[in-house]
């Protein structure tokens, strides 16, 4: 039988691509969100879903007839808010990350739903030792224990408790956590401080010089959306049970801002990156992705040329500048 997959949060900036991935595995995609159509406007990377219901994921009873209307059988779960907007109302932060969650969770066990998978994020790890930083970037397990600060990494960690405690009671569910998410659509106006280098492509395809105040060694693992809907449609089709309750979604390697900035000027050529001496911050960190080879089949196919590459083609398909 032909799956029929619901994706929350279905014209974000991550649903189109999603929606793409499902097609593409021979999927039946709902969509649900609160707008009525992709936020995107590259429309190579847009793929329209087979239906879409307008509406708030904190709404049971509409979550619940969509299940059934639409003969769901498997959940994809992206509806979430991020980064600045959750400390600045953690209610609304827990309300629409956690709480609903838990009851599209419920709604998806009563309507017998096959498979649930539900996006994490990085953030729930908290500070991580040396050993994973700059310079070594030894793989982060999936196993290592989270501690999350900010209340979106709060959030999501919930979500993560919320899909084991699911799996406890009989439901093939699983939670992807994500390194660096990068591709068309992600911006500084979508993901306030957590686009920094998709906002250094869209910098690098209007043309000009490039300020960037990171030391060129400083090493990310960067996922681009291609992979990312890649990773999440294998999840949520794939056969038979999972071994972990959480799995790490990255791009197998670290690419330094240095090579990053080398792509970018081949790519869109007019462009020139200046680099500065700071290690900003954060977890630039590797993840271990054997797990999810291993148990569905992940394996990322961009690397950074072949990405920059796949954004100028669907730049050029839509008719924007490059």
């Amino acid at each position: 039988m032909t799956p029929t997959v619901l994706v929350t949060g279905g014209h974000g900036t991550m649903g189109p691509w999603v929606v793409r991935a499902l097609h593409e595995r021979g999927a039946r995609v709902v969509a649900f969100d609160l707008l009525d159509g992709p936020r995107s406007s590259l429309r190579e990377a847009v793929a329209e879903p087979d239906a879409s219901v307008s509406g708030d994921v904190r709404d049971a009873d509409l979550i619940a007839t969509t299940l059934r209307d639409h003969r769901i059988s498997h959940v994809v779960h992206l509806a979430a808010i991020v980064g600045e907007e959750c400390e600045r109302d953690p209610v609304a932060a827990l309300e629409i990350n956690t709480i609903a969650t838990a009851r599209l969770i419920e709604a998806a066990e009563a309507a017998g739903v096959t498979r649930l998978v539900a996006n994490s994020t990085k953030g729930v790890l908290g500070p991580l030792p040396e050993r994973f930083l700059h310079p070594t970037y030894d793989p982060v397990p999936i196993d290592y224990p989270p501690s999350p600060r900010l209340i979106y990494e709060v959030s999501k960690l919930g979500v993560e408790r919320l899909v084991a405690a699911a799996r406890g009671r009989g439901l093939s569910a699983v939670t992807l956590r994500f390194t660096t998410t990068w591709g068309p659509g992600k911006s500084a106006a979508t993901h306030a401080g957590l686009s920094f280098h998709s906002d250094l492509v869209a910098a690098a395809m209007a043309g000009g010089d490039l300020s960037v105040d990171v030391h060129p060694d400083q090493g990310f693992d960067l996922v681009y959306y291609a992979d990312v809907g890649a990773a999440i449609a294998a999840a949520a089709l794939a056969d038979g049970p999972f071994a972990s309750h959480v799995y790490n979604i990255g791009g197998g390697r670290i690419t330094t801002m240095a090579e990053f900035a080398r792509a970018l000027e081949t790519a869109f050529p007019g462009c020139r990156v200046s680099m500065g001496e700071r290690f900003p911050p954060g977890r630039n960190v590797l993840f271990d992705i054997g797990p999810a080879r291993r148990d569905f089949g992940y394996e990322p196919a961009f690397d950074v040329p072949a990405a920059l590459a796949d954004i100028g083609r669907r730049a050029s398909l839509a008719g924007e500048p490059r």
